[in-house]
């Protein structure tokens, strides 16, 4: 703790140390950030839980600014997400390229909720 005789900087410096070893670690963190399962999508960076496959409605790959994403448009009875907007997914710090990831989730999807796929 900071006493009146220690320097003021000494705080930014532990605050900006305890940040880099924080960055550090999850740069370094190599399991897997996105996990589907029977369940759902599992998005570990967005800490919301398990996307059930029954609340996704359509899944999309778009780009803002240069990053990939994948969209999922959710619907509208879902817990964490009740106005049934898009929920992106950042898909640019995964091992798969975007497009294939969005191909692996509708595939997926597919067998998991039973919807026919469009065109096959």
């Amino acid at each position: 703790m900071a006493t009146r005789d220690t320097p003021w900087w000494s705080l930014w410096v532990a605050f900006d140390l305890l940040g880099l070893a924080l960055f550090i670690t999850a740069f370094l963190d190599r399991r897997p950030k996105l996990i589907l399962d029977d369940r759902g999508i599992l998005d570990k960076r967005l800490r919301i839980g398990v996307i059930p496959w029954a609340e996704i409605r359509s899944v999309d790959v778009r780009s803002l600014g240069g990053v990939n994403f994948i969209w999922l448009k959710r619907s509208e009875t879902g817990s964490e997400n009740p106005s049934g907007k898009a929920l992106p997914l950042r898909a640019d710090d995964l091992d798969v390229p975007a497009p294939v990831l969005a191909g692996l989730i509708l595939e997926r999807w597919h067998l998991c909720t039973g919807v026919e796929k469009v065109g096959a």
